[in-house]
């Protein structure tokens, strides 16, 4: 319980790394990449008009520790992440960074299409 609400105190830290790592993500518009090197954590791309970041699993989970389904329940809780289709199989994970309501910028997670 202590670990989940350490990690919750840190998401504001682990926002602001998000948004620093996102600049250096480079730019696709249509084809998607095979995640096959260990070392490409993700990539940018517009979806409907949204800035929208895809994030391997394994990158996320070394910022905000395994990706439960209770702690997402306390993530989209808390506003901090923005349920997608399978967030709470944790298969999908938005992660808000920035943005309005009309235009929100979040870091997506899909399991199946990053790590399949």
């Amino acid at each position: 319980m202590a670990d989940r609400r350490r990690h919750l105190n840190a998401l504001p830290d682990l926002i602001v790394r998000f948004r620093e790592t996102l600049i250096s993500f480079p730019r696709i518009k249509k084809s998607v990449p095979q995640f096959a090197d260990n070392d490409f954590a993700g990539y940018r791309t517009k979806r409907k008009g949204v800035d929208v970041v895809y994030v391997r699993r394994d990158w996320l989970e070394r910022f905000c520790g395994p990706l439960t389904k209770r702690l997402l329940d306390q993530l989209v809780a808390e506003q901090v992440i923005q349920p997608g289709e399978g967030a709470r199989s944790g298969k999908q994970v938005r992660v808000l960074v920035g943005g309005n309501l009309q235009k929100p910028r979040f870091l997506m997670l899909d399991e199946e299409k990053l790590l399949g």
